[in-house]
């Protein structure tokens, strides 16, 4: 969620409410969320902040949010470099144990 496509705050949150129970529905697992810090802030902390976190905000040396939730994913670069990929690539980091890893997989 970056945008709200000209979504009023209760037609946003009703639709990400109903994707986000049926991925739920359809998986066994509570789906992450991927939104930038700046929209997830303004947008989705109120609604969905017991929802996991995969948040992009870039070019800064870390990652804290206004309400303390516990992000489990950071992108934290959108221009990284790997030898060998002539293409700029995303960078992310995990915040959490390989066990903790675990139990978000499907």
């Amino acid at each position: 969620m970056e945008i709200t496509g000209g979504a009023d705050q209760e037609t946003l949150n009703l639709n990400l409410a109903e994707w986000l129970d049926a991925v739920e529905k359809a998986t066994g697992k509570k789906p992450l969320i991927y939104s930038s810090k700046k929209f997830y802030e303004k947008y989705l902390r109120e609604e969905f902040s017991d929802y996991p976190l995969w948040i992009a905000h870039f070019n800064v040396p870390g990652l804290e949010l206004e309400s303390g939730s516990k992000w489990p994913f950071w992108q934290h670069n959108d221009k990284g470099r790997v030898k060998g990929i002539k293409k700029n690539l995303d960078f992310n980091v995990f915040n959490g144990s390989m066990e903790e890893l675990d139990q978000l997989r499907i």
